[in-house]
């Protein structure tokens, strides 16, 4: 079948329009969280202050405390926006496991990153990888994990024919993450748009990301990499 001029003008158009969009779109979702951050840090500051005045057992301090933790997922998701609009160039470098693993903890509040249980291997090599967004990433799906869990979460990590494997696995039914077992369910918009950033992030890195559901719930993240031999 033969295209015909209007035919041909139409796609043209079609992927000027295209290609207009996406620096459109990066600015659009910049603007915004500029809009948003200052405002959302600053409701933080003063929710945390006015805490400082209830005491332990006073019912408004409960309140104020899930007030905030709306805040500060808003706040995850702005920044999210950010990222998510203007991807950073990847920076391989060379870190371990270890490092990886310790990185995405430290991204948690506090009482998140008590309920985490790594697991890694003995003795395992150093990578070339982005370790800064493998972490980071990471940290988006763990947090997904206990939000939606009252189990901790387990995050290990393993090194095999040249890739880095890491699984976030939660505990059944009650996670947020058991929805993800229906097809496309995983762009559900309640999962946050960490989530969906985690994904993105993990495929620039020419990643595989994916979701298993049987008596536990699992996310797989694995990254090809170059091992450079043993960590000290």
């Amino acid at each position: 079948m033969v295209d015909t001029p209007n035919e041909r003008a139409h796609e043209n158009e079609s992927s000027s329009v295209a290609a207009r969009a996406t620096p459109q779109a990066a600015e659009v979702g910049l603007a915004v969280t500029r809009i948003f951050r200052t405002p959302l840090a600053a409701l933080r500051a003063s929710m945390e202050s006015l805490a400082k005045n209830f005491g332990v057992d006073d019912p408004r301090r409960e309140t104020l405390s899930g007030a905030l933790a709306e805040v500060l997922r808003l706040s995850r998701d702005v920044e999210a926006l950010a990222a998510y609009a203007a991807p950073r160039p990847l920076m391989p470098l060379v870190c371990s496991l270890e490092e990886i693993l310790q990185s995405t903890v430290a991204k948690l509040a506090q009482r998140d990153a008590a309920r985490v249980t790594l697991a890694r291997p003995a003795a395992a090599p150093q990578l070339l990888v982005d370790g800064a967004l493998l972490s980071t990433a990471l940290a988006h799906v763990v947090r997904v994990a206990l939000e939606g869990s009252a189990e901790d979460v387990l995050l290990e990590a393993r090194v095999e024919a040249g890739s880095a494997g890491f699984s976030v696995i939660s505990g059944g039914e009650r996670s947020r993450l058991a929805a993800l077992r229906a097809p496309r369910s995983h762009n559900d918009a309640s999962l946050g748009l960490g989530f969906e950033l985690a994904r993105r992030e993990v495929e620039r890195m020419q990643g595989t990301f994916e979701v298993a559901a049987t008596d536990s719930v699992c996310v797989r993240i694995r990254i090809a990499c170059q091992a450079l031999g043993r960590a000290a």
